[in-house]
């Protein structure tokens, strides 16, 4: 036995697993797409991803947040339903057996009250989406302006304080009173501002200052050079500079009043004040999204919070800008997306495998693809082992690359280009009668006996060794038809 004979032989058993093997992948292709197996993997994914291995109570949480969530409009719209007629009737068909599967299984559709869903999300979309369906953005901005009110309040009323034991006529203190009414109305303009998103905390605590400058300098105008009054200016001035005076000490203000992501969450797990201040901002009750607030704060899963809790606690303790600090829980939200889809493609390989396996056999079955048997005829049949090894160089000459689309070519090429010899597969009478020959045989009682043969136990091992080869996919039996082509070419090297 020389080294020609064990490459064109290795070159021929190789090259049927190639062919089974696209026939296979194709098989498997099929059955994902009809029965949507991506999706259904995906939306499975993202409940445990969200549930965080919960009670039952709380998956049914859970699986209604993910409704919501997929009929969210960045989302929904990854979800492509067949266009055409022919792909029309074969996602109908899917439909069908899918329904079927779910009234055997006594289970509900996966997908809700849709037929399908997307068989990949963006982690970008699913963040966005969350956070939307969250509020988190309107949580942040309502306790931000709360605090910023609080500090407003606060300094107004130190305001009143001081100028009311001003020394001045009953006309002056009309003026004043016009003054302070005017500063209240510019304070609160400040704060509208900031809850409509028109300015950001750093400037809205800049414009503070600006207009608190204006009114002593209104005051300096208005009242009596007199000590008492002065004192006053001097006082008003004392206050100004305590908040406002340089830059360290507006950041310093800006730190107390810029909620940290944790202190969001954690606001937003409690239901408490700014849940409230949240609802009366959306102000009709009756509008969708009021109550879809008002029952997504009532029916959140508790494994939800404590997710978001969790991430908001790597954003930052305290920054500079709550815009920003958004912007990073949005991407944690996106790595721990992410971190959850890679666990989840990892579990999908290996249930493909498992399902491509099931495929390969039945694929090796179906075919009579018995490897004992493809390997006794490639090595009596010479011209079988030639032709096969010839087509099988065109094939890795032309398409050294292994492109798929010339793959798929191979298998309607391969029965036109082999069309003058007997392939050692299929349920032929030539293929059956040389099976039954090799089958195995106990030995015989007797000498002159012939022993007791034990049918289909050396096909069906066969078969199992041809079913896990077609398992392994129709790209590393190209690689590996390569390499041995070329070692054939005494180590020439593939283009």
């Amino acid at each position: 036995m020389n080294l020609p004979f064990i490459l064109d032989l290795a070159i021929g058993l190789i090259f049927v697993y190639l062919i089974l093997s696209l026939l296979a992948s194709e098989i498997q292709e099929l059955l994902t797409t009809l029965l949507q197996w991506r999706a259904e993997h995906l939306r499975n994914s993202i409940e445990v991803m969200l549930s965080g291995g919960s009670a039952s109570s709380e998956i049914q949480k859970t699986q209604a947040l993910i409704n919501d969530l997929y009929n969210h409009p960045l989302i929904n719209s990854l979800n492509q339903e067949a266009k055409g007629k022919v792909a029309h009737t074969f996602r109908i068909w899917g439909n069908s057996i899918i329904k079927f599967f779910n009234k055997i299984a006594k289970t509900e559709s996966t997908f809700g009250d849709k037929n399908s869903g997307p068989s990949y999300i963006p982690p970008e979309a699913f963040a966005s989406s969350l956070m939307e369906k969250l509020h988190i953005k309107e949580f942040a901005r309502v306790l931000a302006a709360t605090r910023l009110t609080n500090f407003k309040e606060s300094r107004y009323s130190e305001v009143l304080q001081i100028v009311n034991i001003a020394a001045i006529s009953e006309t002056e203190q009309e003026g004043l009173k016009k003054e302070l009414d005017k500063l209240a109305a510019e304070f609160n303009q400040i704060i509208g501002e900031f809850q409509d998103g028109k300015i950001n905390l750093e400037l809205s605590i800049y414009n503070l200052a600006i207009k608190l400058g204006y009114f002593i300098e209104a005051l300096q105008t208005l009242l009596p050079k007199q000590p008492e009054n002065q004192e006053i200016i001097d006082k008003l001035i004392r206050v100004r500079k305590e908040y406002f005076g340089s830059d360290i000490q507006r950041k310093l203000v800006l730190k107390k009043l810029n909620p940290t992501m944790s202190e969001v969450i954690e606001e937003f797990r409690r239901n408490g004040e700014i849940a409230a201040e949240v609802k009366r901002i959306m102000q009709d009750k009756d509008s969708a999204a009021y109550q879809g607030f008002e029952k997504l704060l009532n029916t959140l899963p508790e494994s939800v919070k404590d997710s978001m809790a969790a991430l908001s606690k790597k954003v930052r303790e305290q920054g500079e800008e709550l815009e920003q600090d958004i912007d990073k829980f949005q991407q944690e939200i996106e790595q721990w997306f992410n971190r959850s889809l890679d666990r989840a493609s990892g579990v999908y390989k290996r249930n493909a495998k498992g399902v491509a396996l099931v495929i390969g056999f039945l694929v090796a079955v179906v075919s009579n693809a018995d490897t004992m048997h493809i390997v006794n005829r490639l090595s009596k049949d010479t011209v079988l082992r030639g032709t096969i090894s010839n087509y099988a160089a065109d094939t890795i000459e032309n398409n050294p690359n292994g492109d798929q689309a010339a793959l798929d070519d191979l298998v309607k090429k391969v029965s036109v280009e082999l069309n003058t010899v007997s392939l050692p597969i299929g349920w032929n009478s030539y293929n059956l009668e040389q099976q039954a020959e090799a089958e195995f045989r106990l030995p015989p009682f007797q000498k002159q006996g012939e022993g007791l043969e034990i049918p289909f136990v050396k096909r069906v091992l066969g078969w199992a060794l041809s079913g896990v080869a077609i398992s392994m996919g129709s790209g590393f039996w190209f690689d590996l038809l390569g390499k041995v082509m070329n070692v054939k070419s005494m180590g020439k090297k593939s283009k």
